[in-house]
């Protein structure tokens, strides 16, 4: 186990606004995250269905862990979700992240929900 890596997932267990949420952390590799949280019914909006903010807010943890991995400060410029469907309350969310590229200044990633084989997309 390497020891940055160690750190980053102290680090996360402290994150409050992750865990209001019950996001775990599963896995997480240099360039690999895996994380899950449960559709919890004061996760539904309105209409009685998983409010979009929730289920943003599992792949912005990841998003948050994979890219601040190295013990840096990493924010997002720019980011992008697409919701192909509405998960029913009750279900079991597991997002998948993979780092595409990095340079001394930006690094790109991908997420997506498990079984999307993000890291087949290596630039």
């Amino acid at each position: 186990m390497q020891e940055h890596l160690d750190l980053v997932r102290k680090r996360f267990e402290q994150d409050k606004y992750a865990k209001s949420f019950g996001i775990v952390l599963d896995e997480l590799t240099d360039d690999t995250i895996q994380m899950h949280m449960r559709l919890r019914e004061d996760m539904l909006n309105w209409f009685n269905r998983p409010h979009g903010g929730a289920i943003y807010s599992l792949t912005d943890a990841a998003f948050s862990v994979l890219g601040n991995n190295s013990n840096n400060l990493g924010v997002a410029l720019d980011c992008s979700i697409t919701f192909n469907a509405s998960p029913d309350p009750g279900t079991i969310l597991i997002v998948e992240g993979a780092t595409l590229s990095t340079t001394s200044r930006t690094a790109a990633y991908l997420f997506g929900p498990s079984g999307t084989s993000v890291s087949d997309h290596k630039m």
